[in-house]
């Protein structure tokens, strides 16, 4: 029963983006699948993590303290959580999209010279696609941010509440910037969304290591991800397969 309390809290938000998926047309399978990609990036998160700092924290204990936080929420936090996430999310989810989701161009292109229902057809089956990419990505954030909740809430049980208002909907609402990453057209693009995810993470991570006043913008953090959600839903029901930035 105990084990129940601790897995409810941690995993609740993925559980509801996971109906809300659902609702919108994705099958049990892939939501199976992106709950194994969190798990699998958890798990290379952990090992990369505790490698880079056997072998960085030798050095890094005797500089200043807040050369320590900076390191430490930039470099060993925000960096290698982003990077895998983002890595093991692209590895396997960027079938989804190719499978089930037209272009937007192609989607003109095939309406031209057709009836209004068939242009009205193909748009909806493009919106519910990358709608349902982009709620794929937000409960994968949410899956990560269960399994990384339950560490905290076991070995900082007082903490469970700002890493359920906090940090869950961080990791959640950053996922945005995985289906941006599956959509870029160049390296560039691709760069400019892992150094945005990256620098929002990191930004969060100082706050929260201040403490304080610092937690307002902290959360306003957690404000800015989350408004980019919201955007990129908002897009993909006006119609755009190509998201926009925050």
């Amino acid at each position: 029963m105990a084990l129940v309390y601790l897995f409810l809290p941690a995993f609740f938000p993925a559980l509801l983006t996971a109906y809300a998926a659902i609702k919108y047309g994705v099958t049990v399978f892939w939501l199976a699948i992106d709950f194994f990609a969190a798990f699998a990036s958890i798990v290379s998160v952990a090992l990369l993590q505790y490698a880079v700092h056997a072998f960085i924290d030798p050095g890094l204990r005797v500089q200043p303290v807040y050369m320590q936080i900076v390191v430490n929420s930039m470099i060993t936090a925000a960096l290698i959580e982003e990077g895998c996430k983002a890595a093991v999310f692209a590895l396997f989810m960027r079938r989804y999209l190719p499978a089930d989701s037209p272009s937007y161009g192609c989607v003109v292109k095939r309406a031209e010279g057709q009836g209004s229902m068939v242009r009205k057809t193909e748009l909806n089956k493009m919106q519910r696609s990358t709608r349902s990419m982009l709620l794929l990505a937000v409960c994968f954030g949410f899956v990560f941010s269960g399994f990384e909740n339950l560490s905290y809430f076991i070995r900082f049980p007082n903490l469970w509440l700002l890493r359920f208002c906090t940090a869950a909907v961080l990791h959640g609402t950053l996922a945005v910037f995985y289906v941006r990453i599956l959509q870029a057209p160049t390296k560039r693009h691709v760069f400019a969304a892992l150094i945005t995810a990256v620098a929002l993470h990191g930004l969060y991570n100082i706050f929260v290591a201040l403490g304080g006043w610092f937690m307002l913008p902290a959360a306003a953090v957690t404000g800015i991800t989350s408004f980019a959600v919201l955007r990129a839903l908002a897009a993909a029901d006006a119609g755009n397969e190509q998201l926009p930035s925050i």
